[in-house]
């Protein structure tokens, strides 16, 4: 399978684990506002956040670690031309590996941390069932934290917090 990007870049695989990446980086996941619920102590990010493309089966992420190779902030790498316009959630590429998705770099032109998590065939590079698919987004999104609330969120009036 071939994936058109959002940057109209394109990846075409290979849909295998890269084991250069450590379970220990930090990966970071844009949030719309609609993706975080706001608590009464912080937030919660919803499964929604981590639900994988429809056409990909992938899930786009920003890995830390190249940002900081680079002297760079990985919060901004992450957010790119889009500050003040989404939030970030982060975890650690270890705990998407737990539920069984894969990691693989893919450097766009806007993000050269750019990387794609999917729980695909390592050749079609399709997710093996929908609803598999949306399980992995679930638990994903319970072990992410976080770092950033989308702005919509911090405005919102008469949310408790």
């Amino acid at each position: 399978m071939i994936v058109e990007l959002p940057s109209g870049e394109v990846f075409a695989g290979p849909w295998t684990d890269d084991p250069s990446i450590g379970n220990d980086v930090v990966a970071y996941r844009r949030l719309r506002s609609d993706w975080v619920e706001r608590l009464v102590e912080g937030y919660r990010v919803k499964s929604a956040a981590f639900q994988p493309h429809r056409e990909s089966s992938s899930i786009s992420v920003t890995l830390a670690d190249v940002a900081e190779q680079l002297g760079l902030a990985p919060r901004d790498v992450a957010l790119g031309e889009f500050v003040g316009e989404y939030g970030l959630a982060t975890f650690l590429v270890g705990d998407a590996r737990s539920t069984g998705l894969h990691v693989r770099r893919v450097p766009l032109s806007v993000d050269s941390g750019h990387a794609m998590l999917f729980a695909a065939h390592p050749e079609t590079g399709e997710c093996p069932n929908s609803r598999h698919c949306r399980r992995l987004g679930k638990v994903l999104a319970s072990m992410a934290s976080v770092d950033l609330a989308p702005p919509e969120i911090e405005r919102t009036e008469g949310v408790p917090g």
